[in-house]
């Protein structure tokens, strides 16, 4: 499935635009909006788990000038885990990083 660009996510329709496990949408305090994502782990996970969270279609970004990615993160990272964000570029069989991903506290 394509996804148009600009694409905009206020997981208003759940997570129709997302391939996903252990993740629901919720209404806790959204950033904006009525929902927001959320995993379904209780309490700390355990080491190495990784729960991803994939738009389940390419961004065409043929046309795009300075296209950003902007998210909000709300919880707690103890310590040794973190929050990545990753990005393909050849049809997903590569996920690199996003080198130039900053973390902002609010």
């Amino acid at each position: 499935m394509a996804v148009a660009y600009p694409f905009y996510e206020g997981f208003e329709g759940g997570l129709t635009n997302w391939l996903h496990a252990a993740w629901v949408t919720e209404t806790n305090a959204p950033y904006a909006g009525n929902q927001a994502a959320h995993d379904t782990v209780p309490g700390p996970m355990a080491p190495d788990t990784s729960l991803g969270l994939t738009l389940a279609g390419e961004l065409n970004l043929t046309n795009a000038v300075n296209p950003q990615l902007t998210f909000w993160v709300r919880g707690h990272l103890l310590h040794y885990s973190g929050f990545r964000v990753q990005v393909s570029t050849d049809g997903g069989l590569n996920w690199p990083e996003l080198g130039a991903a900053k973390a902002a506290r609010r």
